[in-house]
């Protein structure tokens, strides 16, 4: 990546880290405000008791729907907030140990328990279905998709996401209730450039209550027999991205 990007992704970095700041100040310091003020009310008795949790029953409903109403709008911040953190603090470019071309490692992926569920002109959909009993995913309600991006340089293909939507609602049919998304794009480059990195870049991390999204695109250099992922070296978002970066190390590419 050029300087100039490096920069910019600092600046949003920044600016994501104080918009949360910002939220969390608006949510913490009424909450502190009403405690103290209810405190010294009993301590040297402003207005009568019942007056005081009438008040404050009005301001514990005000306070559940001013919650609410931040709530959303924090969440979307804290995901950009942690996005941007991986782009400036993430591993890069990683040497893959062997040749490989879309016959290889449509071989790995049986070979590590997926199995082939659709197969496109573009694009062919690989499900994890044999899990070892030790595994994160094993019974968390997570089903794990690789995708084989053969003929498109589109990551975010239309006809991917109905291929996928068709699999859940299969699933969905069978009784399985899919809490969890984990969706892998594989896509082999001849060399990356810029453009290519910034793509690859473009991943889903998107977690609402005990619901989850994650999507990691995956970049595979011919030329310069590298792989390249989104990850950061320390710090992850989330216990789920961790693991859908456990699983990707799992297939021993690099």
């Amino acid at each position: 990546r050029d300087m100039a990007t490096q920069i910019d992704y600092q600046v949003q970095l920044n600016h994501f880290k104080k918009k949360r700041n910002l939220f969390l100040f608006f949510i913490i310091i009424p909450l502190f405000i009403v405690a103290l003020l209810y405190l010294l009310n009993l301590r040297f008795v402003f207005i009568s008791r019942s007056i005081t949790d009438t008040l404050l029953l009005m301001m514990a409903l005000f306070y559940l729907g001013y919650i609410s109403y931040l709530k959303t709008r924090l969440a979307v911040v804290s995901m950009y907030y942690e996005y941007y953190a991986m782009l400036t603090n993430q591993i890069g470019p990683q040497k893959l140990k062997d040749e490989l071309n879309y016959d290889i490692l449509k071989k790995l992926l049986i070979e590590k328990g997926y199995s082939l569920k659709q197969n496109h002109d573009k694009f062919s959909v690989y499900q994890l279905t044999k899990i070892d009993d030790k595994s994160y995913y094993h019974n968390k309600n997570t089903v794990v998709m690789a995708i084989l991006l053969e003929g498109s340089d589109d990551l975010y293909d239309v006809k991917i996401q109905e291929s996928l939507d068709d699999l859940y609602l299969d699933l969905e049919k069978k009784g399985i209730h899919v809490l969890n998304q984990v969706n892998f794009i594989y896509k082999i480059y001849d060399e990356f450039n810029q453009d290519s990195i910034e793509n690859l870049d473009k991943i889903v991390n998107v977690k609402q209550g005990y619901r989850s999204l994650i999507q990691i695109n995956i970049g595979l250099d011919l030329k310069n027999h590298q792989m390249y992922y989104l990850a950061p070296i320390k710090r992850y978002p989330n216990r789920m991205y961790f693991e859908a970066v456990k699983e990707i190390k799992r297939m021993n590419l690099s």
